[in-house]
């Protein structure tokens, strides 16, 4: 079995996993709907909403040399970080610690 091939088993468990707690969700909201949940069920639908919203492993972002101009160009424009991560697609932690290292490499001053 190849890594990518891993890759792609892993993701899809990952997938049904996911919408077997989103089907979790749902019933429960149905029952919750009618009558109180009992204490069991209230865990379950919270360890569901927990699945549901789980990100996959850790994600992990690649920058290109394109993002990191456009990094720049948008910092030297003094937009906020919020933007910047909005912009490129990625996590506002992911454009801040960008930066940090653009600028202890010295390419921004």
């Amino acid at each position: 079995m190849t890594l990518t091939h891993q890759a792609a088993v892993d993701e899809a468990a990952r997938k049904a996993r996911r919408a077997n707690a989103c089907d979790v969700v749902a019933e429960l909201n149905a029952i919750n709907r009618t009558r109180a949940l009992t204490t069991e069920e209230a865990d379950r639908l919270t360890r569901a909403i927990y699945a549901t919203r789980k990100v996959s492993e850790r994600q992990r972002y690649y920058w290109t040399s394109e993002m990191d101009r456009e990094l720049l160009a948008m910092l030297g424009r003094k937009m906020a970080f919020k933007v910047i991560a909005a912009t490129l697609g990625v996590t506002l932690k992911a454009a801040e610690m960008r930066a940090w290292r653009l600028r202890r490499s010295g390419e921004i001053a």
